[in-house]
């Protein structure tokens, strides 16, 4: 299978890496930015959620060399390179869990934590629907689905449509940055 990654070479990547490290740098818990996530996630990423940054982190990567600081570049290229360090080492999608969660202290089920699974909504088909509510709530996120209580809350007839399936407590707990499952 052929891989698709981040289209730098190994003075590119070493020139990535110092400036990566500067904004997360190796640490007594963990190897710095670049090692502990953020090269991968450039590698994973690319193709995809870091379609955004293939300018700025392009050109970046053309102004940088191996003694760079983050200082020498653009603040459009700085601020993407800061965004996906963060992401990378914080947050990114391809980690299970990411090694800046355990730099914070973040546990995603502390110790002793009883993990419940409520009991799936009720839902109707489409022809059981009534004919009348007072408000129809279009999406069961998380601003539809707490608008959609407030409002049933109040008395009112709410019609909450979603049209995702639903979703396990443990099929969302995967990614607690970015809820993706």
């Amino acid at each position: 299978m052929n891989r698709l990654v981040a289209p730098f070479d190994a003075d590119q990547r070493a020139a990535l890496q110092a400036v990566i490290d500067e904004i997360i740098p190796p640490e007594h818990d963990h190897r710095g930015g670049w090692r502990d996530g953020v090269e991968s996630y450039l590698d994973t990423e690319w193709h995809g959620v870091l379609d955004w940054a293939h300018e700025l982190v392009t050109s970046a990567v053309g102004a940088l060399t191996a003694h760079s600081s983050l200082s020498g570049l653009e603040q459009a290229q700085q601020d993407a390179l800061i965004r996906i360090a963060h992401e990378g080492f914080y947050a990114a999608p391809h980690l299970r869990e990411p090694p800046g969660w355990r730099v914070v202290g973040f546990e995603p089920i502390p110790e002793g934590t009883q993990v419940i699974e409520p009991e799936p909504l009720q839902t109707i088909a489409l022809l059981a629907v009534d004919d009348s509510y007072d408000t129809i709530v279009v999406g069961a996120g998380t601003g539809g689905g707490v608008i959609a209580a407030t409002l049933a809350d109040a008395g009112e007839r709410v019609l909450l449509v979603e049209r995702s399936r639903q979703h396990t407590s443990a099929e969302l707990r995967n990614d607690h940055l970015r809820g993706i499952p």
